[in-house]
């Protein structure tokens, strides 16, 4: 078949299009390609069905099938005529690059990659078979992969909107800030009607902290299209971010009322209800997190979820650990209620958590990863027991302290350590440092800290400083070694190990880590560092926790405004040491 009698892609240049149809064959394509830039896909797909009955070897048809069937959202369908299409036309790039974009779709991202790859081979100047191959990688996680197939195509098509879209979202995941915004600016620059290059300029300029530009990024997204529910949604992130949080929830009531089936919405939602208070409305759309791509990897059971409707009498019931340790630890609270339901009640822990069970006394059974899980009824992620008991920040939260135990053989092993570092224990206090956690949390660039600004409120203090946290990142090493701080938690092999040094402690000083938590279940003192949008957990206007009695909160009073907090400990800690 001759190249003419392939169609123009809906996505070319204005300077590619043909004039005029110099066959019965480019006729027939050229309506139905006007049929389907109209919207009429289920009429070009009907004329596209006879076209290739007529003509079953023909490749135009059947790539015009697949971007009518792609634009129908049918992508599996879609996928099997580009493929048939290049069958018949192997060196017809754009059917490699729209084959590649529904296994994109599909979730297929390694299959897309081979896809694009062979678009690459036909075409190595097509700025579209680079760029797929971007998303491709993108889509992947691959974020160094995908930058450099985004940096081919904009050598190729330097203003190409698409690309710049792309390239901004992959800075933006692998946490680029500064080359996030540069790149996402020349986005808006290159697009300015574009709303998806607002959202992820907006996204770039929140990563960096330029929390004011992010918000008018965010609002111009809505300006443009006021019933597109990612704008709205990513409007409401950024009045979360700025403690504006009535205005946020406005904007995730819009989204979903555009949208109610739309997961993040629901899921900011939640959290935000949760940050102010209204337990009843947060705890019951905190379910959706189950239904989010981040939930993959979680446990999944054939056995029916427990939310608190069913009698547990005569019933087996698995409670299991999810999301991150300190998660597990701040909700352990509510397994003693759940056994005095009744039934059987099973207890599992994340792998890392699971030296903890020791530790936690209570009626539960306990199971371990790598021994077989007795039969069970129905099961219960520990996150859901506060919607599943119906509790509400009106009512009384589970917080009689301490609820973990480390065991006397650990305690004497760390007892002897601490005093092998300090010597026997006397009038000097001992306390417990955590200034930064997982570097992989998300939002680890607000909750964590340098040691030196940690080490910094201690000046003029007679204590004994004692690392708890672990591992201590390569940019705070050097200084942890030249300080007077001593690094037990080195030699820290677990969660039992990390309970038992947190109880020798008589303060600990943490930013917001499952350390916190650790501190607060075993009844510690814990001051915690907090950012101005803190976690849910925290909520608001509040220098105490309903959830650890012995905690303080030392709050941000501005955005990343962490002197203040610096100082009002250090304040405190003269205060109570001096």
């Amino acid at each position: 078949m001759c190249c003419r009698c392939l169609p123009v892609p809906a996505d070319a240049e204005t300077g590619e299009a043909r004039a005029k149809a110099a066959s019965p064959l480019d006729r027939a394509q050229a309506a139905i390609l006007a049929r389907l830039k109209s919207g009429d896909t289920d009429g070009a797909l009907a004329d596209l069905d006879r076209l290739i009955q007529r003509l079953p070897f023909e490749a135009g048809p059947l790539y015009l099938r697949g971007v009518a069937l792609a634009q129908k959202g049918d992508n599996e369908a879609a996928y099997s005529s580009l493929l048939a299409s290049l069958r018949q036309r192997p060196d017809h790039v754009d059917s490699a690059v729209r084959a590649g974009r529904s296994l994109v779709a599909l979730g297929r991202n390694q299959g897309a990659v081979d896809m694009f790859a062979k678009a690459v081979a036909i075409g190595p100047e097509s700025y579209r078979a680079h760029r797929g191959m971007g998303f491709a990688y993108q889509a992947l996680g691959k974020h160094g992969s995908a930058l450099r197939a985004f940096r081919t195509a904009l050598a190729i098509k330097p203003s190409d909107v698409a690309t710049l879209i792309g390239a901004t979202a992959t800075l933006v995941s692998a946490r680029k800030s500064e080359r996030a915004v540069a790149v996402g600016r020349r986005a808006v620059e290159a697009g300015p009607e574009r709303v998806e290059g607002w959202l992820v300029f907006g996204d770039a300029l929140q990563l960096n902290g330029n929390f004011e530009e992010a918000e008018q990024a965010f609002l111009k997204a809505v300006e443009l299209k006021p019933d597109n529910p990612e704008a709205q949604n990513a409007l409401g992130r950024q009045y979360g971010n700025m403690g504006r949080y009535e205005e946020a929830m406005v904007c995730f009531r819009r989204a979903l009322e555009i949208k109610p089936d739309m997961i993040e919405a629901k899921w900011n939602l939640s959290l935000n209800a949760l940050r102010m208070g209204d337990y009843a409305l947060g705890w019951e759309t905190y379910e959706v997190r189950w239904e989010r791509k981040e939930a993959a990897g979680h446990p999944v059971f054939k056995e029916p979820l427990w939310l608190g409707d069913e009698p547990l009498e005569g019933k087996t019931l698995l409670l299991h650990g999810e999301q991150g340790i300190g998660d597990s630890i701040q909700f352990l609270r509510y397994v003693p209620h759940v056994c005095a339901l009744g039934g059987r009640i099973l207890l599992g822990l994340q792998q890392r958590a699971e030296s903890l069970h020791p530790c936690f006394p209570s009626d539960a059974e306990v199971v371990y990863n790598k021994t077989r899980i007795p039969r069970f009824d129905l099961h219960a992620p520990l996150g859901s027991l506060p919607h599943a008991l119906r509790h509400t920040l009106g009512q009384t939260i589970p917080a009689d302290v301490p609820y973990l135990f480390p065991q006397e053989e650990r305690l004497k092993l760390w007892r002897h350590r601490v005093e092998e570092a300090f010597g026997p224990k006397g009038d000097r206090p001992r306390i417990g440092l955590a200034w930064s956690g997982d570097p992989t949390h998300p939002n680890d660039h607000n909750r964590s800290i340098r040691f030196t600004e940690m080490l910094a409120m201690f000046d003029g203090i007679d204590a004994d400083l004692v690392v708890l946290q672990r591992p201590v990142r390569e940019i705070d090493q050097a200084d942890l070694d030249a300080s007077r701080v001593v690094n037990l938690a080195e030699h820290s092999e677990d969660m039992h190990d990390a309970l038992a040094l947190t109880s020798l402690m008589d303060l600990v000083v943490s930013v917001d880590t499952s350390l916190a938590h650790t501190a607060g279940a075993l009844g510690k003192e814990v001051w915690v560092l907090m950012p101005f949008s803190p976690d849910w957990r925290w909520l608001i206007d509040r220098e105490d926790s309903p959830w650890y009695p012995t905690m303080r909160l030392f709050r941000q009073p501005a955005i990343r405004a962490w002197q203040p907090v610096y100082e009002r400990i250090a304040a405190t800690l003269r205060e109570r040491f001096a």
